[in-house]
């Protein structure tokens, strides 16, 4: 079974446009403030459907902000207890999610995955087009909790397809009433739905992320370090690893090498190791390696970093 509902406030007159949009997603989703960054107000259109295997909402709007930190209540009220998850999925332009306890920036393909009762701001630029998926909570695994004092960033590496998420967006889009387009949608919302209780059950369980950082720290020194040693040492794949390490903004590979110039610029300013010996010692497999990291990431070289012996000569850490 399947139910559509669409509204546009392009032909809505100008004053009137927040309060429409305002009014419209108050059933829709959640009650919040809707505040246009143009003269020309809310410019949005918007379709939802209700499948078997969940809601989907479409967007496609001017730049604006939602704020849910002005009203008193986020949900309808049969919604309170125990709200679905949203997953929203930039297709094209950008936005950004701002809360007490996060802020992040997408781009097309990312996702941001979040609890609607924590109070936030999302703000969209011109033309941007999202979807946003909501998951029932009854998806996830047992024993998996969502704090709701978090949001998720993840690339669009990370699980949900980009090929996939464009698909669904376009066909809300095109509003088809064909059998083959209802069967079509109806398989493809089964399948991010399940994608989505994957990546809610990984986020959910930060120990991975802890056990991981904890390996790579008392492993620095060897060179055979590696994305596939560590996901091997906590029991989780490769792929699952880096999905984890790209919710904190990073890689594994990133990570170790981050964490090894720090331990490098340490050592080069309180000890008298010479600089092959501090890369050794920090797991480089040569000094030439050693050195152009250091200077990429820190725009000076390690032999200038020892003569100076002051560790705020490193301007940039990448």
């Amino acid at each position: 079974m399947r139910t559509l509902s669409k509204l546009s406030t392009v032909d809505v007159p100008l004053e009137q446009r927040a309060q429409v949009w305002r009014e419209y997603l108050e059933e829709q989703l959640f009650l919040a403030e809707y505040r246009p960054l143009t003269a020309e107000s809310i410019l949005c259109e918007h379709v939802v459907a209700d499948l078997d295997e969940g809601r989907v909402h479409s967007f496609v709007s001017n730049e604006h902000v939602v704020d849910l930190t002005t009203v008193a209540q986020h949900l309808p009220q049969e919604k309170l207890a125990t709200p679905p998850l949203y997953f929203t999925t930039v297709v094209t332009g950008r936005a950004m999610y701002w809360s007490k306890h996060a802020m992040h920036i997408a781009e097309p393909g990312t996702t941001f995955v979040y609890d609607p009762r924590e109070p936030f701001f999302i703000s969209f630029h011109d033309r941007t087009s999202v979807l946003l998926t909501e998951l029932d909570r009854s998806m996830l695994p047992t024993g998996v909790v969502w704090d709701q004092q978090r949001c998720a960033r993840v690339d669009a590496s990370g699980l949900l397809p980009v090929d996939l998420i464009s698909e669904v967006h376009d066909t809300l889009r095109g509003g088809s009433g064909s059998g083959h387009t209802v069967r079509s949608l109806g398989a493809d919302m089964r399948r991010i739905s399940k994608q989505c209780a994957g990546l809610a059950s990984e986020l959910a369980s930060p120990g991975h992320f802890g056990s991981a950082i904890s390996f790579i720290a008392h492993r620095l020194t060897d060179p055979e370090l590696s994305v596939e040693r560590v996901a091997e040492a906590i029991h989780v794949s490769s792929r699952q690893l880096n999905r984890i390490f790209r919710t904190h903004g990073t890689s594994v590979g990133a990570y170790i090498l981050r964490q090894r110039l720090h331990r490098a610029a340490e050592l080069l300013t309180s000890t008298d190791l010479s600089v092959q010996e501090v890369a050794h010692a920090c797991g480089f497999g040569s000094s030439s390696h050693f050195s152009r990291s250091f200077a990429a990431a820190y725009r000076c070289s390690p032999t200038a970093l020892r003569s100076s012996g002051d560790a705020n000569l490193l301007v940039q850490d990448q």
